[in-house]
Order: C-alpha cells, then sequence, then structure tokens
C-alpha cells in the first residue's frame, strides 16, 4: 500500500500534459480555482485537464481579508459551475491581516455557503506558523473542518513518501487539529509534465494517509457526488481496428476512452508513453494492438473498441 499521491497548481504552473502527469502516479489534483472576487486564469484548463485523464479533483479559494465571505463563496461557486469536483472543496485561508475576527467571521461565511451548495463539508488549508500566531484563539470552529496542512520537512528538497509513511518525519500541527487529512509537504516538487518555458517546473506535492480508495471512501462518506465512473464504450461498429491510421494522440485519447481512471498507467505499463507523448500529432508506429505487451486480451478488445470510436470521431 502507498499513500494517495495529487499536486495543488494555479497560473504558476501554466502547462500541464496531463497524460504525463496521470502517468507519474497522480491520482488527485487541486487547482486554484478564486482568490477575492476573480478566477484563477488557468483554472478551467486545470479543471478539464485532470478531468480528461480520470485524476479526481477538488479546488481551493484564496480567502482575502477585505471582501465578505458571500461574494468570495459566489465567485468560487461560480467557477466551478455544474461541474462539481469528486472531492470535497478547499478554504485556503493564510491570508495577512491586522484583524483576525474578521477574517474568522469571513471564512465561517465562505464555509457555510459552500458546504450548503455543494454537499460536502469543505477541507480547511493553512499551516501552523500562520495559525498558530492567533487565528486558533478567533475561529474555535475550524477543528470541526478536515485539515489540509502545509509543513516542509525539508527545507531545499522533499522526501521520498515511504519515509512520510515510515513516520521519519511529521507535519507542524495547527493547534485547532490533532490530525491531517492532506499534508502539503513540499513546494519544490517535480512531477513530470509540469514545465514552464518547457523546462520542469516545481509544484506542490501532497498525500492523503491512506490508498486513493480510501481517498474516494472518505470523500463519500460526507455527500455527494463521490467520482465520476469512465463513459461505458458503446459496441465499435467494426470488429478489427487498424491502429496504423491512428496518431499517437489518438492513441492516447483512446486508452483514457478505455481505461478511465486508469488510463495513463495502462499507457506506462504497456512501455508506449515515451513513443506516445514526445511527437502526439505524428502517425502511431508501435504495435498492433492484439501485439502490444501487458494488455490482456479483454483489455485488447476494449482498446480496440475505444481507438475505433476515436477514429470514427476523427479527434486528433
Amino acid at each position: 500500500m502507498t499513500w494517495a499521491q495529487g499536486i495543488d497548481i494555479s497560473r504558476y504552473q501554466p502547462n500541464v500534459d496531463w497524460v504525463k502527469v496521470r502517468a507519474a502516479g497522480i491520482e488527485y489534483a487541486v487547482p486554484k480555482a478564486s482568490q477575492s472576487n476573480f478566477m484563477d486564469p488557468k483554472f478551467k484548463e486545470h479543471y478539464a485537464g485532470a478531468r480528461s485523464v480520470g485524476i479526481l479533483r477538488s479546488a481551493y479559494h484564496f480567502l482575502v481579508p477585505d471582501m465578505d465571505g458571500t461574494k468570495q463563496a459566489n465567485t468560487y461557486l461560480k467557477a466551478l459551475g455544474d461541474d462539481l469536483p469528486e472531492l470535497p472543496t478547499v478554504l485556503d485561508i493564510e491570508a495577512k491581516t491586522d484583524n483576525l475576527f474578521k477574517l474568522a467571521s469571513i471564512a465561517q461565511q465562505w464555509l457555510d455557503i459552500v458546504e450548503k451548495a455543494t454537499g460536502k463539508r469543505p477541507i480547511i488549508y493553512t499551516a501552523a506558523w500562520y495559525w498558530n500566531a492567533g487565528m486558533q484563539n478567533v475561529a474555535k470552529w475550524a477543528g470541526n473542518y478536515p485539515l489540509w496542512v502545509a509543513a516542509y520537512p525539508i527545507k531545499d528538497g522533499f522526501p521520498p513518501v515511504s519515509d512520510l509513511m515510515a513516520g521519519k518525519y511529521k507535519p507542524s500541527m495547527p493547534k485547532s487539529w490533532a490530525t491531517w487529512t492532506l499534508w502539503q509537504y513540499t513546494e519544490r516538487g517535480r512531477v513530470d509534465g509540469i514545465t514552464v518555458d518547457k523546462r520542469a517546473a516545481n509544484v506542490d506535492l501532497n498525500v492523503f494517509p491512506g490508498t486513493v480508495q480510501d481517498l474516494l471512501n472518505w470523500a463519500g462518506a460526507s455527500g455527494t457526488p463521490v467520482v465520476r465512473a469512465p463513459e461505458p464504450v458503446a459496441p465499435a461498429p467494426v470488429v478489427t481496428v487498424d491502429a496504423s491510421q491512428a496518431t499517437n494522440i489518438q492513441m492516447i485519447n483512446a486508452f483514457v476512452k478505455a481505461f478511465g481512471n486508469n488510463g495513463g498507467k495502462m499507457i506506462e505499463a504497456t512501455g508506449l508513453m515515451p513513443q506516445l507523448t514526445l511527437r502526439p500529432v505524428d502517425k502511431y508506429s508501435g504495435p498492433a494492438i492484439a501485439n502490444i505487451p501487458g494488455l490482456t486480451d479483454s483489455q485488447k478488445s476494449q482498446l480496440t473498441t475505444a481507438l475505433g470510436q476515436v477514429l470514427a470521431n476523427g479527434k486528433m
């Protein structure tokens, strides 16, 4: 068993190859949705991209102290629209202010409105260095919400998840909570597929203390929706499909269509990831589906059906 690993991102990570991110083992993503009364300019792209490869999603709002909670909550909910995340929503509380009582009141407004609108109790994101400077005394209710704690045990790097699981490091805890649900353990992580100007970029890395199925079970305990199942694949009009007629990106789309949440992992397991992602618009030159290693006969049949549909739709 390994702890479920995730990322949180914003406009500062403008270029994300979600197929690569999924293949790297990332199982959930929390893009920034909003701050104050404006939406993060990359939110819609990040949010849709994560969904396209079956990565579970939340979304966070950065709370500001100079606007009431109702306006901020409405901005956040407008950003989500009808596409509610699979995981609970997140309120980021770390803004500097001279009036902690006012900030706590604004936060409570936001939390109440968003919980009522989504049917799930939101998560609070914060850090001990911030929270323990006074917020613990004015936000007495905070412990009723799940905690996403920011705590970096290694200053200029990050430990392997196995060390976190072994208890070699523990996060500094905000005083309103005894336990954490998510732990952001570095802001200097690296994940294949996340770049800036074609160079590898830093990204926040997070863990949930359980498997991705445990995460799903936890998320479903407080409301719905839980997680969207992959769209069922309708019977293909043809029995066989010539994969050489597809482009590399069409093959990627077929894997995701056939295997949903596991599409990226399936590509990685077959050894096709470098070929498919290096030149996505080139013609596929790998083995016929019947000869792709690591797939069962049933999986080959699913992939054949899915590729037939992708080719029929003419999608890149």
